[in-house]
């Protein structure tokens, strides 16, 4: 009987151990990004994460020389912890732009061609 007592604590210890690790995991919030493609369903951006997003796009048409309506969000994804990091995905231009946003602030990490095969490798290998 002791025996199956343990083994009953065992079991809950590990339920709430993996409920606990799963709390833990950061979410990420997908948007449409594809142009003419259909809209997906309305994804509600908490507000921390859209002050980021907000300002990605603002660092973005600054950089490139874009208006902010034609940047696109891809999508972004919420840290673990309330000190973490957002990663911010936008479309523009053709490309994929990947910014860092901590500390009320954001950096450019990669620019990533969206649809690299309408290249020709004569294009790519072209200085920019």
């Amino acid at each position: 009987m002791k025996k199956m007592m343990n083994s009953k604590y065992w079991y809950l210890i590990v339920l709430m151990l993996g409920l606990l690790t799963l709390s833990a995991c950061s979410t990420t919030a997908q948007a449409n990004a594809e142009a003419g493609t259909a809209p997906g369903k309305a994804v509600q951006i908490p507000f921390d994460a859209k002050q980021y997003v907000d300002l990605s796009k603002e660092t973005l048409a600054k950089e490139a020389g874009i208006a902010e309506e034609e940047i696109a969000l891809k999508s972004i994804t919420e840290p673990a912890s309330a000190e973490g990091t957002y990663f911010i995905k936008l479309v523009a231009d053709g490309n994929i732009y990947l910014y860092q946003g901590q500390d009320e602030e954001v950096l450019l990490l990669s620019k990533v061609a969206a649809y690299p095969s309408a290249a020709t490798s004569s294009e790519q290998d072209m200085p920019q």
